[in-house]
């Protein structure tokens, strides 16, 4: 029986990417199907695998372009993708809730069929998706490790994790403040961010405020999407320290004594709120 695969490109942020690589993965499993990710086409514009593994059979291993481009001369679908190279593909557009696209093509075809064809190409934003399947099967390289565990050396022992989504989600920080200033004032805070003046009137408002990623000042636009901040990552470095410091924000929330969330409407929050849940009950193993 020949192999069939799935060309998945994850959209999103990161809560949002591990959502689509859980769904992808479920998907697969069911259909006999081998996932090639690819995170190169969207905001992150690098490679996964540069990031973590993922310790899955139905998981391919060492994803290249030209493996992307081999994969495409076989029958796919949608059939307009067929005989397309990597280079040939764009960039994912969000077109709609439920429906992206590349090269102008349709390519958030719905999970619940099968398909026929040899590979099927697939991207999609899965928000406030579950993580907690996936998050266990994520391998870390030593290079994210090696980084957190410094960065963790750096906090108290005990801190309280405090994120705050204030840009394509806005929060009302004055009202956060407010709510919990009696917690925020009397323990060390790990604050991470996608807004830059909200890491600033933290560090303003309370003592033992320890932020470790660059987030540049973006005027309140969207930090992984919006024009400006792309234009701020013109290196491949760049763009390395911008994907690795989303990666270990995520992962510092997830270790402190609780979590204190600006927007319950963020999936990286609740997602952080649930591991961070999960830690503290020993219901989960540690990543590190």
């Amino acid at each position: 029986m020949t192999q069939k695969f799935l060309i998945c490109f994850p959209q999103g942020g990161i809560n949002d990417m591990w959502s689509v690589m859980q769904q992808t993965i479920n998907y697969c499993e069911r259909e006999d199907r081998i996932l090639v990710l690819d995170t190169t086409k969207n905001w992150f514009r690098d490679d996964w695998q540069a990031y973590f593994s993922i310790l899955s059979p139905v998981v391919y291993k060492g994803v290249t372009p030209e493996l992307i481009t081999n994969l495409l001369k076989q029958d796919v679908f949608p059939s307009e993708l067929q005989g397309k190279t990597h280079e040939e593909l764009n960039h994912v557009i969000w077109v709609t809730d439920g429906h992206m696209s590349i090269n102008g093509i349709h390519v958030s075809s719905p999970l619940h069929l099968s398909y026929k064809e040899s590979v099927i190409v697939y991207a999609y934003c899965a928000m406030f998706r579950d993580i907690m399947q996936v998050f266990p099967k994520l391998q870390f390289t030593e290079e994210i490790l090696t980084e957190f565990r410094r960065r963790r050396s750096m906090l108290p022992e005990k801190y309280i994790s405090v994120h705050i989504r204030n840009t394509d989600n806005k929060s009302n920080l004055d009202e956060f403040i407010y709510n919990n200033r009696h917690i925020l004032e009397k323990a060390p805070l790990f604050v991470a961010s996608d807004n830059l003046n909200s890491i600033q009137r933290c560090k303003l408002e309370f003592n033992n405020v320890y932020s470790f990623s660059t987030i540049p000042d973006l005027g309140g636009e969207n930090i992984h999407e919006s024009s400006l901040s792309q234009k701020l990552r013109t290196t491949a470095e760049e763009t390395r320290k911008w994907n690795s410091d989303a990666i270990l924000d995520f992962l510092l929330l997830t270790q402190g004594e609780i979590i204190l969330c600006s927007n319950y409407y963020s999936g990286f929050s609740m997602s952080a709120k649930r591991l961070q849940e999960a830690y503290s009950k020993n219901e989960i193993q540690p990543f590190y």
